[in-house]
């Protein structure tokens, strides 16, 4: 999954549902999330991260700042469940000047 392109002087929160991953009555526990540089370049991808990140029913959600114009992110998230599952999932994000 990508999400939209992103302004390098937006804050915004990006989320991904988990819902369609887990079982009847499974909940999600604990969230963790990493950024890393898909294309281009950037020293520092984790200082995106604003805070850490929260689960909104059966969504994780971290809120991400400031980037390199030009370069491509991807943010991963790991959730761990009541069930002892273990969740991966992760999606792209472009930055680029809008407006």
């Amino acid at each position: 999954m990508d999400w939209s392109p992103k302004d390098p002087d937006e804050i915004l929160p990006l989320g991904i549902d988990l819902e369609p991953l887990l079982a009847s009555g499974e909940t999600l526990l604990v969230v963790a999330s990493a950024m890393r540089v898909e294309r281009g370049t950037d020293a520092t991808p984790s200082a995106m991260l604003l805070g850490s990140p929260t689960i909104v029913g059966t969504t994780v959600q971290q809120w991400v700042q400031g980037g390199v114009l030009g370069v491509s992110y991807r943010l991963a998230f790991t959730a761990d469940t009541s069930l002892g599952k273990r969740i991966v999932e992760s999606g792209g994000l472009r930055v680029d000047e809008r407006g």
